[in-house]
């Protein structure tokens, strides 16, 4: 099916059931589908009423399937895709096809992550499980117009539970699956008085090695993640609230272990390969990487929140620090000997500030607005040591050599005004309109140190001594318009236009580079329908999308050089379009049925100036640029890195008494994802082909529900499929790496819930 005829079944759709007339048949009170509560537009509304692709998940209900971790959302959302990596923040996401991958602390996303409120400066920092989460809601195309900072792709939105007042509960859960996978939760909420409550919540996950290491002879990629979280409610009187909040979380795992996925014949890594007994492959679960791969990060942080009834009115502000620490040691050649080691230091803080003020509903007027303040100090420390592949003079026993330190620091001060409007021109009829306008500054410091360095280093290998500095601002007027029209209160339509922003980013995070790229500007359009039939036991909403992004931010990887550059580069342009249908039904008491299907066109519209992939020839596309030795690819017309055409999510329920005091349930999802490739410059080394995952769950509880048993299996038919493809590190033509997430191996295990 060609892009013409999916858009004009898509408009058919949309036209179909517009035309559709309304249906109710006679349904039991409690069988109709559970209203949606999300605060997509910064006021609690239905998410059926809300003039945007909202996509909602409620974490309570996967702890049945073990889905509990947050990088398995791309298996619930279909239009959220996530790209691990060799260290835990180069991990990030993607909605609709736009993300920002790079492995640089200094990078933001263009997916924001808020948790409560607050903005994750870095997406690594909200990586990891849901616990005690109330709710998760993805919202896609660019939101930053309400949402903080640099949300122009979309905004993953987490939401954990808040103390309650007047009630005494404690809840754990126990899990254990394959590769000895554990998890034990423990959230306690505890009442002081009647203006009163804590909210106490703990976690401790492991689970052994996923990737067996020829060369070590061990199992690398296991995880230790833990953390804890406590909120403090208090409400003196009515109308007025304050939230403090807390938390800490850490992690000691051996990531980002890649292995071969192919090796250009007689290669290097061909023969190493071959020397471990190593069969190059998607399947290839074994590694050759000589050197350790270890990430440590910390990351803690503070908030209050405080609400305030003035009359109507809603007042609310939200102050916030954090905090983020990683050390990484990784091997960043791929190959069994130690010929280059790599360390990172990474810090960052954050404070944040926002107040705002939201209307009370139904008014002719609706409004939200208000004030946003964000910095962020991040340093990024990077050193290369080893053994370089020098024979002679041999280095004294047990000792490497170091290029020296390469310190990058970025502080991003950062202040906005915002605010939208939704005009109620007629009872069916709403007019909406929004700006934010945003003041950038950027101060950006690049200091090489030269430590006493082994004399036989190669010329390549050895930093020079530089010390500058640089500054820049930036500033920004995004905004949105756009028209919803309630047919019944059942049937509504929306048509937005927006014009979004992300500010610029450090280019290189290597060598003496304090130059920035340009701000990403996406301009989007958005028509939707969103209905519910059936005494609400049917739900169907469907949209489609076209956005372009001028100078998208992407990311370009040069292994070929010595030592290995990553960079961000403005592409000229990139188009992202498609369509997006939803459907929930709740056909017979007790079934709960869900269908996600989702197409994507999403391509570069102009980007003559990329990298050129490993051993391109000049046939392929690979030309000199006239400067040196330089070469560039121009990858115009190619398809965005990781943006499949198709994805799809299937999810089914069935709850049901056994009897008086017994209740059992079942569910099942499946998940499906067309092929990809993994570099802007499409290289035909980098394609990956599609894939489904199949999940199943089934259980008992008692009716009282204190407690509940479930037996869980996931990724069913053990589907072995990467979350990222990169050349190998200095490697030649056909030389490709590949890593692979906790998602794509099989576990079965059983879980035990318990409520006091």
């Amino acid at each position: 099916m060609n892009k013409t005829s999916i858009y004009a079944a898509a408009l058919a759709g949309l036209a179909s059931a517009a035309l559709f007339p309304a249906v109710s048949i006679a349904a039991d009170d409690d069988q109709g589908l559970q209203e949606i509560i999300v605060t997509a537009t910064l006021k609690a509304e239905s998410i059926q009423n809300v003039p945007v692709k909202v996509t909602a998940v409620y974490p309570d209900e996967l702890l049945k399937t073990d889905l509990t971790d947050n990088r398995s959302l791309q298996l619930l959302v279909p239009s959220l895709t996530y790209t691990a990596g060799p260290s835990v923040n180069t991990a990030s996401f993607a909605i609709r096809g736009i993300g920002t991958e790079s492995s640089s602390i200094l990078t933001e996303q263009s997916v924001s992550v808020v948790v409560d409120g607050v903005v994750q400066a870095i997406q690594g920092q909200a990586l990891g499980q849901m616990v005690d989460v109330d709710h998760v809601e993805v919202l896609e195309g660019p939101q930053g117009m309400l949402f903080g900072k640099n949300a122009d792709a979309g905004v993953v939105n987490i939401v954990t539970k808040n103390p309650v007042i007047g009630d005494f509960s404690l809840i754990t859960h126990l899990s254990h699956a394959s590769f000895n996978d554990d998890l034990a939760t423990a959230v306690a909420n505890i009442p002081i008085d009647d203006e009163q409550a804590l909210r106490v919540v703990a976690w401790a996950h492991h689970n052994d090695g996923l990737i067996y290491n020829a060369v070590r002879n061990d199992k690398e990629d296991d995880d230790n993640d833990y953390g804890a979280r406590l909120k403090y409610l208090f409400e003196p009187f009515k109308g007025l609230q304050f939230l403090l909040s807390g938390d800490y979380s850490g992690d000691n795992a051996t990531t980002g272990e890649g292995t071969i996925l192919s090796a250009g014949p007689g290669t290097r890594v061909a023969v190493a390969a071959a020397s471990l007994g190593i069969v190059p492959g998607p399947n290839n679960l074994v590694s050759m990487e000589g050197g350790s791969q270890a990430a440590n990060p910390i990351n803690k942080g503070v908030s209050l929140e405080t609400n305030y009834q003035l009359g109507d009115y809603t007042l609310t502000s939200i102050s916030a620090y954090r905090s983020y620490d990683l050390i990484y040691i990784f091997d960043p050649d791929g190959s069994p000997a130690t010929i280059t080691q790599g360390l990172d230091v990474q810090t960052e803080q954050q404070q944040s500030q926002e107040f705002r003020i939201a209307s009370p509903g139904n008014q002719f007027i609706d409004f939200v607005g208000g004030l946003f303040y964000f910095r962020k100090d991040v340093s990024n420390g990077q050193t290369s040591y080893g053994t370089f592949n020098v024979p002679s003079p041999p280095l004294p026993a047990g000792q490497l050599a170091s290029t020296g330190d390469i310190i990058t620091s970025l502080v991003n001060t950062s202040y906005a005004a915002f605010g939208r409007t939704t005009t109620h021109l007629t009872d069916n009829l709403s007019l909406i309109i929004g700006a934010r306008y945003t003041i950038d500054d950027y101060h950006i410091a690049n200091n090489t140190e030269v430590v006493p360095a082994y004399v036989g280093l190669p010329p390549t290998f050895v930093q020079v001594p530089s010390s500058q500095s640089g500054a820049q601002s930036d500033s920004n007027l995004s905004w949105q318009g756009g028209l919803q029209y309630k047919f019944t209160d059942n049937f509504m339509t929306y048509i937005t236009a927006t014009r979004g922003y992300k500010g610029p980013v450090p280019e290189q995070n290597t060598l003496t580079s304090i130059a920035l790229s340009k701000p990403e500007i996406p301009t989007s359009y958005e028509a939707g329908v969103k209905t519910k039939w059936l005494n609400n036991t049917l739900i169907v909403n469907a949209d489609i999308f076209h956005a372009v992004y001028k100078d998208f931010q992407a990311a370009t990887f040069d292994f070929a050089a010595v030592p290995p550059l990553a960079q961000i580069t403005n592409a000229g342009s990139l188009l992202t379009e498609g369509a997006e249908l939803s459907v929930t039904a709740s056909p017979v008491k007790g079934l709960t049925v869900s269908a996600n299907v989702d197409y994507l066109n999403a391509y570069y519209k102009s980007f003559p100036d990329d990298a050129c992939w490993l051993g391109e020839t000049s046939a392929e596309g690979c030309v000199r640029t006239g400067v040196g030795t330089a070469v560039i690819n121009d990858s115009t017309g190619n398809r965005l890195a990781n943006a499949p055409a198709w994805t799809t999510s299937w999810f089914a329920e069935y709850q049901a008494p056994i009897n008086s005091k017994l209740n059992m349930d079942l569910s099942g999802n499946y998940f499906t994802k067309s092929g990809v490739y993994w570099t802007s410059s499409n290289s035909p080394y980098s394609r990956a082909p599609g894939y489904g995952v199949v999940g199943l769950s089934g259980g008992v509880s008692g009716s009282d529900d204190k407690w509940g048993v479930h037996l869980f299996v996931k990724n069913l038919l053990n589907k072995h499929f990467a979350d990222r493809i990169q050349d190998v590190a200095s490697a030649q033509r056909g030389d490709e790496q590949q890593y692979f997430d906790s998602d794509a191996f099989r576990f079965v295990g059983i879980s035990l819930d318990l409520r006091y």
